[in-house]
């Protein structure tokens, strides 16, 4: 999961799944939108019928004139209203909203440019030497990896979904730009030279259930970066006293449509440490609307948990803290008051 961006937000940072959104965002939420056009149309339905009622069928102009008797007054045909009706939204599940790049993507397209010059600072930074070969796990749709081939990096991507890699080729071939794309475990990957920096975008980390798939990982990814080089890790934190429990909305719009997206927690358990999760989207084009909905499964984690974790890899060192305003010089404490979390790793 990643940053959103859209022409729609709220933002709770208290919760332990929230989706993070832009900065300074106020809009109004989309369900209110919604609400209010609902509304407008019930009320006009209900005039109509008002009115409809209490027309009569023989209609007296006031002239100032006498008028006619009642018996004598000419008769006049009322045609009936036209109505118009939108077609019901379809709301269909999911196999998984990754299956949906394209929408998926939408909304975390704006952030993605902040994201890419940040990760620049931080290996500019962090980083004793130029980073050229960068590493994405769970790459996706490649927001990322084309961003950063653009701006010069040799970029490699992992990730399950070979749906969201064919997608992530197309965008790349479009910009004429170039990666390594890999359908692969992030738990469990093998590539014959190291790299200079490795990325982990917002969430996805939480997407491994165990503690013995995060352990994996992070050892994984250990192993395939040079000494010196950075692992950049960010992930929600369940601060203290934080809610397990909430709605995150947002949107964001093409030329084509407009995406609503709604996260909400499902399903929450402190000794599992796993909290279920529906996300839905509501499509909204020119000649269809539709609503798609999935469910996902993410790992908590509080402060003392993550730094249980990372005790556990012996080749990477916290180097630096940070939160998803992406500002180099706003150096954070990893403490209970922590959520938007932003690690830099570093390979001993």
């Amino acid at each position: 999961m990643a940053k959103t961006t859209a022409a729609v937000t709220t933002k709770k940072k208290s919760s332990a799944s929230a989706v993070s959104k832009a900065k300074g965002s106020s809009a109004k939420l989309p369900g209110k939108e919604f609400a209010k056009k609902s509304n407008a149309k019930t009320t006009a339905k209900t005039v109509a019928k008002s009115d409809a009622k209490t027309s009569p069928q023989t209609s007296t102009k006031s002239t100032g004139k006498s008028t006619k008797p009642a018996g004598k007054t000419k008769q006049t045909a009322v045609a009936p209203a036209k109505t118009t009706s939108k077609p019901s939204v379809k709301t269909e599940t999911m196999r998984s909203w990754y299956d949906h790049p394209e929408l998926y993507e939408l909304g975390f397209l704006k952030e993605t440019p902040k994201e890419s010059e940040f990760l620049i600072d931080v290996f500019e930074k962090y980083v004793p030497f130029p980073v050229k070969r960068v590493l994405e796990l769970g790459c996706g749709s490649g927001r990322l990896i084309c961003d950063m081939a653009g701006r010069g990096f040799s970029m490699t991507g992992v990730d399950l979904n070979p749906m969201s890699l064919d997608y992530c080729k197309k965008k790349l071939k479009k910009e004429r730009n170039k990666a390594e794309l890999v359908v692969g475990d992030m738990t469990n990957f093998k590539f014959d030279e190291q790299f200079d920096a490795a990325v982990n975008a917002i969430n996805t980390f939480r997407h491994l259930e165990t503690e013995e798939a995060a352990l994996a990982h992070l050892n994984c990814v250990a192993e395939h970066l040079k000494p010196g080089g950075v692992f950049v890790l960010s992930l929600h934190l369940l601060p203290k006293g934080g809610d397990l429990w909430g709605t995150e909305r947002w949107g964001a719009k093409t030329e084509d449509m407009s995406v609503y997206y709604a996260l909400t927690v499902v399903e929450t358990s402190m000794k599992t440490r796993l909290e279920k999760l529906r996300i839905s989207m509501l499509v909204k084009k020119k000649d269809e609307s539709f609503r798609l909905s999935d469910h996902i499964t993410l790992r908590i984690y509080t402060v003392e948990q993550l730094k249980s974790l990372l005790a556990k890899c012996k080749k990477l060192k916290l180097v630096g803290v940070h939160d998803f305003w992406y500002d180099i010089e706003s150096k954070q404490k990893l403490n209970s008051d922590a959520c938007d979390t932003i690690l830099v790793l570093q390979r001993t």
